[in-house]
């Protein structure tokens, strides 16, 4: 269930959080890099991950999974 509700919540992002979520969460790459990638600013990769991962624990708490 939960394996569910995360690929229903990742694939609901958009294109590029999609990316910097898996790059970062799944494959460990640092912000610093992703900033390099995606032409960014660190601070501006730490703000939309956390934002992404605010909304992923709305999500995770109305879906009654424990986080």
């Amino acid at each position: 269930r939960v394996v569910e509700v995360l690929n229903r919540f990742i694939s609901n992002l958009d294109p590029e959080g999609r990316v910097l979520f898996l790059r970062r969460y799944v494959y460990f790459e640092s912000v610093t890099d992703l900033a390099a990638r995606f032409g960014l600013t660190e601070n501006a990769v730490s703000s939309r991950l956390s934002r992404i991962k605010k909304r992923l624990k709305k999500v995770l708490r109305e879906e009654n999974i424990e986080i």
